[in-house]
């Protein structure tokens, strides 16, 4: 990069959270380590459950638009990060991220982004960051979101209802009736399947199978899981 744009790199990140907390040495070292991409409209730059970001994205100018399911949940501008959970956690992004319109982004390389954001100034940056955007997709105050930054293992409060793969549905479907839940768990081959109401209704009733067919034909593998730690609004 050269030194003209490396000052301009460094000219905007310093006037941007969590950014704005480094001294001007380490903003330096950090604009070292930057490249410049730019994408066009309706070009995906995360794709959700998707491969890891290897960068920290920066929206330098444009916007971004963050998809669930292909259902627009929030647009992201200026000075916004994007993929720091992806990078931090290794694991896909859970949501898609789409250029709004032509957009350029900031990129940051693995190292460098995992060297600021596991710094104090940094978590406490991605805490009030996944506030602010749960607010915002939810259409919630601030405050009424508090909940969604709490651990998801913090919310269990029984242990998993589980049945093996061979069990037969109605025996299954029976004990979901007593345990008075919506789905149960399956392990098989060292992970974990799902059977919800929704199976028994679409996948034997409606499909017509008989009550003997064993759940793992019906359910789901795998089932998607996240560290008891994840924040709930990560999981949402």
């Amino acid at each position: 990069m050269r030194y003209s744009a490396r000052v301009d790199v460094v000219a905007f990140l310093a006037r941007h959270p969590p950014f704005d907390s480094l001294d001007p040495d380490d903003l330096s070292h950090l604009s070292h380590g930057v490249t410049v991409e730019r994408y066009p409209a309706g070009a995906v730059i995360l794709r959700q459950a998707g491969e890891p970001s290897r960068f920290l994205y920066v929206v330098r100018e444009g916007a971004v638009e963050i998809l669930d399911d292909e259902r627009p949940i929030d647009l992201m501008g200026e000075g916004e990060l994007l993929g720091e959970w992806s990078l931090l956690a290794g694991s896909g992004p859970s949501a898609t991220v789409r250029a709004h319109e032509d957009t350029e982004c900031y990129l940051i390389d693995r190292l460098e982004a995992e060297r600021l954001l596991g710094s104090q100034q940094g978590l406490a940056f991605i805490a009030r960051a996944m506030h602010r955007r749960v607010a915002r997709a939810t259409g919630r105050d601030p405050e009424a979101a508090s909940t969604e930054l709490r651990s998801v293992g913090s919310m269990v409060n029984r242990p998993p209802v589980t049945c093996p793969p061979d069990t037969p549905v109605t025996e299954a479907a029976a004990l979901m009736t007593r345990e008075r839940i919506s789905c149960l768990l399956i392990p098989r081959d060292g992970g974990w399947g799902i059977l919800t109401d929704r199976d028994l209704r679409s996948r034997v009733v409606a499909a017509g199978r008989g009550f003997d067919t064993p759940i793992e034909t019906v359910a789901s593998f795998p089932v998607g899981t996240v560290p008891e730690d994840t924040p709930a609004g990560e999981v949402l």
